[in-house]
C-alpha cells in the first residue's frame, strides 16, 4: 500500500502486483451461499433451500443465585436490587418437562419488586438497614 497526497487530499492507492500475488496465496474456498446472484436470492423457488440439519435440546440448567444489594442507578425508590456472580446451586430438567410446568410470561409490571419486597429480601440476606439506606441514596 502506498500513501499518496494530492493536492491536500489523501489517497490510498494499491499496488496492482501485491494485490494479485496475495490473492494467488489465498487458497480457494467453497461458497457457503446458497445462491450466486440477488436475482436468484429474490426467487421463491431457489431462495428456499432445504436444511438436513436440526438441532433437538433436551435438558436445560436452571441456576438459582443468592440476591445482593446492587448500585442500579434505574431504581425509582428503595434500594437497587442484583444478583450474585456465581451460582448457589444448578439443577438440570429436561426441556419438556419445564414447557409443561413453567407459569406463564409475567408482564414488565409484574417482573418490577416493589421497594418493601426488596428490602425485606436484603434484610434476609443479611444486610442491615443503614446498607440499604446508604445504597439507596447513592442510587438516586
Amino acid at each position: 500500500l502506498k500513501l499518496q497526497q494530492d493536492d491536500s487530499v489523501k489517497t490510498l492507492r494499491t499496488e496492482t502486483s501485491w494485490v494479485s500475488s496475495l490473492m494467488e496465496e489465498e487458497p480457494v474456498r467453497k461458497s457457503c451461499l446458497k445462491v450466486k446472484t440477488q436475482q436468484e436470492s429474490l426467487n421463491k423457488s431457489t431462495a428456499v433451500a432445504t436444511c438436513d440439519k436440526t438441532v433437538y435440546f433436551s435438558t436445560m440448567e436452571i441456576h438459582t443465585h443468592a440476591l445482593r444489594l446492587g448500585d442500579n442507578p434505574c431504581v425509582a425508590s428503595g434500594a437497587p436490587l442484583t444478583i450474585a456472580w456465581n451460582a448457589e446451586f444448578t439443577t438440570s430438567v429436561s426441556v419438556d418437562d419445564y414447557e409443561e410446568a413453567h407459569p406463564d410470561r409475567r408482564s414488565r409490571e409484574e417482573l418490577k419488586v416493589p421497594q418493601l419486597v426488596r428490602a425485606e429480601w436484603l434484610r434476609d440476606e443479611g444486610y442491615a438497614r443503614s446498607e440499604l439506606l446508604e445504597a439507596q441514596a447513592k442510587a438516586m
